[in-house]
């Protein structure tokens, strides 16, 4: 037609008020007889879109940010099953990162949880969402325990357009239900000793009394004196071990008292030293400040006697034996990970020897029911497994607060 169309544009405009538009001008070149005579500009107020626009992209920045935060893997697919998101979560927690994934098929699902996974695709072709707990594979090959919460995308017309699926870490999960069941053996463990430890204490009351009486009526050198001064003795060394069964049960009343940690290790340290013999060296550390505990002494003392016994045991050439106090701070992870401990500022109490320890080999060697590593040298320490289970005990029952730890 030999007429000239001059392109659109958007701008602002001013009205007479002062206040700005958002407009968008379509221009017209106006021929007569072939010379351009004018031009014709239809305007439209565009500023309802431009608001619209602007909130639609702020949602969209605010929806990344929160997708980009979550502590939960997020994942979504288009309607041929390829990955059109991945946030970081998804990266901490699979090993991928986003430009390794996008545009690929989803590389998380092992070998025989395939099936499972084509399952769960059939049922969001039809509109329906799913929530199971599953595994999924790491770049690295090994397997995590996750809860999968998925759930279809749809366009305006209800067709099904991809998924968006949220993967949940279960790690921490199994491992507090883990520390469950142990705690509940071990109450059931502690019951039975407690009843052991109550008769037991009877009969040793019987044979405490007798001795006693005994005792008086035979002369200081009386031939058969030192045999019952013996019986005494055993039934005394006795008791002491009733008072760690009752304790390991939770059915004796403890003393708790507000002690520095500092004093109770100085005040056991003379005993320490003929326990554990000359040919190892005793050295003691205590914190720059007193540590405040809230404890019962005579089981933190057993505590502190149990571990240096085990240490004794595990330097049969000699050695040396750190015991250490110091103050710590307990982080959110390890709190979250330890039911009986709470984060915040602690004291602690490190009994450190140079003993035989543990190979690489056993101290990474994963537990057959947590996978995790064993972190114990009990298999080179044939005699510390007894004693470690005690001191475990004893431990649990100085206060509510206590948390220990073999390496």
């Amino acid at each position: 037609s030999g007429q000239e169309v001059d392109p659109s544009f958007e701008t602002e405009v001013v009205r007479p008020d002062g206040v700005r538009v958002s407009v968008e001008s379509n221009v017209t070149s106006v021929f007569k007889d072939g010379q351009l005579v004018g031009r014709l500009a239809v305007v439209r107020d565009i500023s309802t879109r431009r608001r619209a626009e602007t909130a639609l992209r702020d949602t969209s920045q605010r929806l990344q940010t929160l997708i980009d935060a979550a502590p939960v893997a997020i994942i979504a697919m288009d309607e041929a099953w390829r990955v059109v998101l991945w946030n970081k979560s998804a990266t901490r927690m699979l090993g991928w990162n986003e430009h390794e994934v996008l545009g690929q098929a989803v590389p998380t699902i092992p070998d025989h949880k395939r099936a499972e996974f084509d399952a769960a695709v059939a049922q969001k072709r039809r509109g329906v969402a799913t929530l199971y707990e599953t595994q999924r594979g790491r770049k690295d090959g090994t397997l995590i325990d996750v809860i999968s919460s998925t759930a279809p995308l749809v366009d305006a017309r209800g067709r099904v357009t991809g998924s968006m699926g949220v993967l949940v870490d279960l790690a921490e999960q199994k491992q507090l239900e883990e520390q469950l069941r142990q705690s509940q053996k071990m109450e059931a463990v502690g019951q039975l000793a407690g009843g052991i430890a109550h008769d037991f204490n009877n009969l040793l009351t019987v044979i405490g009394g007798r001795t006693y009486l005994l005792l008086t009526t035979l002369p200081e050198k009386h031939p058969g004196r030192p045999n019952v001064e013996l019986i005494q003795e055993t039934a005394e060394r006795a008791a002491v071990l009733t008072r760690q069964l009752l304790a390991f049960s939770r059915k004796q009343i403890l003393a708790l008292q507000v002690l520095d940690l500092n004093t109770i290790v100085a005040s056991i340290e003379r005993i320490l030293r003929r326990l554990i013999g000359e040919h190892i060296q005793l050295v003691i550390e205590p914190s720059a400040t007193p540590g405040w505990v809230k404890v019962d002494p005579g089981q933190m003392e057993q505590v502190i006697l149990n571990l240096s016994v085990n240490a004794r045991d595990a330097m049969p050439e000699g050695g040396r034996l750190t015991i250490r106090t110091a103050h710590i701070g307990v982080a959110e992870a390890a709190a979250r990970t330890h039911a009986e401990i709470q984060a915040g500022p602690a004291v602690l109490l490190e009994v450190r020897d140079t003993g035989i320890g543990m190979t690489d080999e056993i101290r990474t060697r994963p537990h057959p029911r947590t996978r995790r590593p064993l972190a114990t040298s009990e298999a080179r320490r044939p005699s510390c497994s007894s004693k470690t289970r005690r001191m475990c005990g004893t431990s649990r029952a100085i206060s509510s607060g206590s948390w220990a730890t073999i390496s």
